[in-house]
């Protein structure tokens, strides 16, 4: 039996004014359509994950880049919960939020931010594009002179693709 996913008003009813991030709340029919147009994305004959550059598959977890429970929390604080719950969805399903991953990457990423968590390979993409779609969506991002994360940005790539980033 497929789950009938709740309207905004019966969650804002679970709620007070400051809600938390709950994945089994949020995960309603599973992202598999994601999946697919993710895979499909990909021009190598063989799908990877961005973040090692290990295959994947169409069983393979897929992560949101900027967290949900980050996402979530600032939308709350900038916005209220009704506008963050409508902001909340759509970031969820962001392509540009979205990667395939490695079930072991999934679990260690877990809801951290690139300040909590990198990948062992392919660390620029990753921290660019958690900083893409947090300027799309008006979300705090990293703070790009961070010693940390600074030669990530300090290229002519970066420049060009922050300046297209919008939200939808």
């Amino acid at each position: 039996m497929v789950p009938i996913r709740k309207s905004i008003e019966e969650r804002l009813a679970e709620h007070d004014e400051d809600i938390e991030y709950n994945r089994s709340k949020w995960v309603g029919y599973g992202y598999k359509k994601y999946r697919k147009s993710l895979l499909e994305r990909q021009t190598e004959a063989v799908a990877m994950s961005k973040f090692s550059w290990e295959e994947v598959d169409h069983s393979s977890p897929i992560d949101h880049i900027v967290p949900a429970a980050y996402a979530i929390r600032h939308f709350t604080d900038m916005h209220g919960v009704k506008e963050a719950l409508f902001k909340m969805r759509k970031i969820s399903s962001d392509i540009d939020n979205l990667v395939v991953c490695t079930c072991t990457e999934n679990l260690t990423k877990h809801s951290h931010t690139p300040e909590g968590w990198l990948p062992e390979r392919n660390k620029g993409w990753y921290v660019r594009q958690f900083q893409f779609v947090c300027i799309k969506w008006g979300l705090p991002g990293l703070d790009e002179t961070d010693p940390r994360f600074a030669a990530y940005f300090d290229t002519a790539a970066w420049r060009k693709i922050k300046a297209t980033a919008k939200a939808d």
